[in-house]
């Protein structure tokens, strides 16, 4: 509810009956067992994953490498130097998996060797017309909206403007990684949210960190061991946006939880299954980076399969033990998870967090997996909007100079840009001696021809273009791609007619525009996968509002944090939905438990009471941002009167508030008309307002509403 000065309001509060008590999964040691080949399962052939004795050497090693013609293909190094044993990925050009675990076997200094099997993004693929943006993430504000034809039920979602209204400010940058098929880094609603290396130079060969990977930039790609982390297909890209889309930009949507940074861990080499090796190296990569000082909180893990792996219960378990909680999908099969295991869902450990999905009307879907023992809580999963990557959207592009608009086509992997500015230079046809010293810093103009469009753009970049423009020899329109994802610059192709009289213009002023269309590159997809992103989101946000809580309370805030809902009963251990509010405000009073908190040293306070006798109750202090331990700090209004038609108003403002005036020059026979637009706090306010007559009264009033 608003509050007003100098009007006093009562307020009704809500309250939680009781939280619930929740069983957490305490973490196990790896029952070792008797490994049965299954041919039925999906695995990456001619691999496996390998732990030797921990008196192995190298030597041995190798030598039985090299009498059975055998290769590492990877070396888990946090595992190695955690067990002091062995763990490697070996393939075989010429042995199927089964026939290198049969001969692995029979090495007595082999303690397991397992499959590398591949797990596969947890999502069901639906392509309705896209329409609105924030207004269709009914996942996060549910006003019984239609969406994809089903009208949501009103409140069936996970309180998203109630849980940022009562969010701290916080200079702490928290980050959640996203184990998946790799994010689109240059989609503009994300782009800005994406973690960036501050111990790597960019693109200059060189491990600079001496973490074992070369420009690890962006985060990494650990299926094919290259830096670049950009999405194999579209899955990671949407998980991204559920969880981090930029709030507040004007475009598109926003994220669960926009304030964290997206750590890139691509696993995906096709962008459908992802390799238990690559899932591995990943989680060692994020626990390093958090050993190191970066503060990864989660990791989100939307995709399952139905082996379990030594390396990966383990890998996670000292994740765990690192403080990060990993956030993974039940499944979509409508199996009972109980007794038909996936994993890494199914792993018995306290900081994994099992997640199942509800839809717009807050019922259980027959395509979820569920367990009372497998499967936590539920979160939205049907029909959830969010981003794509460029490569699957229309982007806008033309030339704009001073008397002519070419309009052109983008193309794939290129930069994008709202405008780039220069001088234009044609370059013939980009060749390295084609470019002249002035088009450093400004934009080049190249003919199509002899050489790959990535050459000439490579040419370009080294000659200092910051943008590029390439037209055709023949006739017509023109697109292409730049082979491969790198840090292009902008580049549009234009017809062979527009670069003809372009190029009898140079060298001429003008902007290069290649800009996605907003409607193109956001879609809907359902699943567990979309569930999952929604509480990794939420393990952002308690690290946001509680920094320093220790992992087994922080997994016990989210599973407290949920409505329950007669749909999840006997599907779901918590028998609830999230519900992003209770994760701040715990006991649901109205008053955020950090505030609490920091006010009171405990949580539960009344918010009706006044305990510093200023006339406002604890409530009334959050609202407006003052001190409810100090009587001289609250909310009023001074005045004064500045001639005959000047009046001062003054009044002690706070961060994310907004502040109406409201002026009455008839009351109480006419109502209150507010006075100008709204004002955003952010310390004493100083208003002079022109009176063109007497006016009875002012109000001021405060308007809590979501302001990221």
């Amino acid at each position: 509810m608003p509050l007003l000065a100098p009007v006093c309001i009562k307020q009704c509060v809500q309250r939680l009956i009781k939280p619930l008590l929740l069983a957490l999964f305490l973490p196990l040691s790896w029952t070792a067992k008797t490994f049965e080949f299954d041919p039925s399962k999906e695995y990456k052939e001619g691999e496996v994953i390998v732990r030797w004795r921990e008196d192995t050497s190298k030597s041995t090693i190798a030598k039985f490498l090299s009498v059975h013609d055998l290769h590492i293909k990877r070396q888990f190094t946090l595992l190695t130097e955690k067990y002091k044993s062995p763990w490697m990925v070996l393939t075989s050009t010429n042995l199927s998996t089964k026939a290198l675990i049969q001969l692995l076997k029979t090495n007595p200094a082999v303690i397991t060797v397992e499959p590398n099997y591949l797990r596969k993004i947890t999502e069901i693929q639906i392509r309705p017309p896209l329409e609105a943006f924030f207004s269709n993430q009914w996942a996060l504000n549910n006003s019984g909206q239609v969406i994809n034809g089903v009208t949501g039920t009103p409140g069936a979602d996970i309180k998203f403007l109630g849980a940022w209204g009562l969010t701290c400010e916080s200079t702490n940058t928290v980050i959640i990684g996203v184990i998946d098929t790799g994010v689109d880094r240059t989609h503009p609603d994300l782009t800005s949210n994406i973690w960036q290396n501050p111990l790597e130079i960019p693109f200059n060969g060189v491990d600079d960190d001496g973490n074992g990977y070369v420009d690890d930039i962006w985060g990494y790609d650990f299926a094919t061991g290259s830096w670049d982390s950009s999405d194999s297909g579209d899955h990671g890209t949407h998980v991204t946006g559920i969880i981090a889309a930029t709030a507040d930009n004007g475009i598109g949507i926003s994220g669960a939880c926009y304030k964290t940074k997206i750590l890139p861990l691509k696993a995906s080499s096709d962008g459908i299954y992802l390799e238990d090796a690559a899932i591995i190296a990943a989680i060692e990569y994020a626990v390093s980076l958090r050993q190191r000082g970066f503060n990864v909180v989660a990791l989100n893990a939307s995709y399952s399969g139905s082996y379990s792996n030594e390396a990966e219960f383990v890998v996670i378990q000292l994740a765990g033990q690192a403080g990060i909680i990993l956030c993974t999908a039940a499944g979509n099969e409508g199996e009972n998870i109980d007794n038909i295991p996936v994993y890494p869902a199914c792993y018995k450990l306290e900081n994994i967090i099992t997640v199942s999905a509800t839809d717009q009307e807050d019922q259980f879907p027959t395509f979820a997996n569920y367990g009372t023992n497998s499967v936590h809580l539920a979160a939205p999963g049907y029909s959830i909007l969010s981003t794509i990557p460029l490569k699957y959207g229309l982007v806008n592009c033309r030339v704009v100079t001073t008397n002519n608009v070419f309009e052109g086509e983008h193309f794939e992997y290129a930069g994008v840009t709202p405008g780039v500015t220069g001088i234009i230079y044609h370059c013939r046809l980009g060749y390295p001696t084609d470019f002249p010293r002035e088009v450093s810093n400004n934009i080049a103009l190249i003919q199509r021809g002899e050489i790959y469009f990535s050459t000439k753009i490579a040419n370009a970049m080294a000659a200092g273009a910051k943008a590029a423009i390439i037209y055709n020899n023949t006739s017509g329109s023109i697109s292409g791609t730049l082979q491969y994802n790198s840090n292009w610059i902008p580049v549009i192709g234009i017809t062979m007619e527009a670069g003809l009289l372009l190029s009898n213009m140079c060298p001429i002023p003008g902007v290069v525009v290649a800009w996605p269309d907003e409607t193109s590159v956001y879609d809907y997809k359902t699943g567990s996968s979309m569930a999952t992103p929604l509480v990794a989101a939420a393990v952002g946000l308690a690290a946001l509002n509680f920094p320093d809580e220790p992992l087994d309370q922080r997994v016990k805030r989210i599973l407290s944090a949920i409505d329950p809902l007669e749909s999840l009963r006997e599907r779901v251990a918590t028998a609830g939905r999230l519900n992003l509010a209770k994760i701040v405000d715990t006991d649901y009073n109205g008053l955020p438990d950090w505030w609490e908190q920091f006010y009171f040293k405990c949580v539960g306070i009344s918010p009706e009471v006044d305990p510093d006798q200023d006339g406002a109750t604890n409530l009334a202090e959050w609202v407006a941002g003052t001190n409810p331990t100090n009587k001289h700090s609250r909310f009023q209004i001074g005045y004064m009167i500045e001639g005959a038609t000047n009046l001062t108003l003054t009044w002690p403002t706070a961060p994310r508030r907004a502040y109406q005036i409201l002026v009455n020059t008839n009351y109480p026979t006419s109502g209150f008309s507010q006075v100008g637009s709204n004002i955003v706090g952010s310390g004493n306010v100083n208003l002079s307002i022109h009176q063109n007559k007497p006016v009875v009264l002012y109000q001021v009033k405060i308007v809590p509403e979501f302001e990221p």
